[in-house]
């Protein structure tokens, strides 16, 4: 398994990537094609693919601050689903980590959302009760009231608001534009 950075959707590897990407997360929470486009060439940002036998298994799109990293989308495919893959690719990025890593979970109101959370805890993530809301990722879209969960430890109320003003804005620039 080898992880390699995209920074062009012009890559070989960014269709399956794309792929994989529109079948894992609902519309809500994904980017256009264009949008995608311009935030991969965002130093911050980081659209990795995982890759098993020169196919793309999974992917890992994340962005690096100064003071924390965001796992923004995190997915297998499913014929790797259930194998300890996600938990692989995460833990590999977590030990390249000297910094907070922080994403977000539904909050546990059914079943898979509570095993979601249950698998990131069994990777020592903690999950956190600050109030918190992702903005859109499409313009038009309404926020949705998430957790957050990090790793190694909890968060305080100040590396929240530090992800809410400092990070929140690059993320999601194209719909919190002043």
């Amino acid at each position: 398994m080898k992880r390699i950075r995209l920074t062009t959707t012009q890559n070989p590897y960014f269709d399956s990537a794309w792929s994989l990407y529109q079948q894992a997360f609902p519309e809500a929470e994904r980017r256009l094609l264009e949008t995608q486009a311009m935030v991969m060439n965002h130093e911050r940002f980081h659209c990795d693919v995982i890759i098993l036998d020169s196919k793309v298994v999974g992917i890992l799109f994340w962005w690096n601050f100064d003071q924390l990293r965001f796992v923004e989308h995190l997915a297998t495919s499913p014929a790797e689903r259930g194998k300890g893959l996600g938990a692989q690719i995460l833990n590999q990025f977590l030990a390249e980590s000297d910094i907070p890593v922080i994403l977000e979970v539904e909050k546990p109101e059914e079943e898979l959302q509570q095993r979601r959370i249950i698998f990131y805890q069994r990777l020592h993530f903690q999950l956190n009760t600050h109030f918190h809301q992702q903005p859109p990722y499409q313009p038009g879209g309404e926020p949705l009231e998430l957790l957050l969960m990090s790793y190694p430890s909890s968060l305080t109320e100040e590396a929240v608001r530090f992800f809410h003003k400092e990070c929140q804005p690059i993320i999601h620039f194209n719909v919190l534009m002043d």
